[in-house]
């Protein structure tokens, strides 16, 4: 493609965002934040259980709890869930695999996809 702004001899050419990534060995946006949102998970589930935080995260949720007109469906909890499925980890692995943290920290940083 040619633009309109360059000289006759001038070409421009245009590198894909996967390109880029690939070149640069650069991780997906949504992977990074979900490394973000799976360190603190981490955290809560190396606490005592006798913190309130604890007991949230072990705790099953009731099946009738439902939230307050006007508030997001999605909780930190089910995001969360949805990163932990999206690496292919259950609830109660994650809570295991959390105690060991180098491991959480490689597995949280790395997006758990190249492991």
């Amino acid at each position: 493609m040619v633009s309109p702004y360059a000289s006759q001899h001038q070409v421009v050419h245009f590198i894909s965002n996967d390109e880029v990534r690939r070149q640069t060995n650069q991780l997906l946006l949504m992977e990074i934040i979900q490394a973000w949102r799976l360190t603190p998970f981490g955290h809560i589930a190396r606490m005592d259980y006798n913190v309130d935080a604890k007991q949230i995260l072990t705790s099953s949720p009731s099946v009738y709890c439902k939230r307050p007109s006007g508030r997001p469906q999605m909780t930190w909890v089910k995001t969360a869930q949805n990163d932990l499925d999206s690496h292919g980890l259950s609830w109660t692995d994650a809570i295991v695999l959390a105690k060991n943290r180098p491991l959480w920290r490689l597995l949280a940083t790395s997006g758990a996809t190249h492991l």
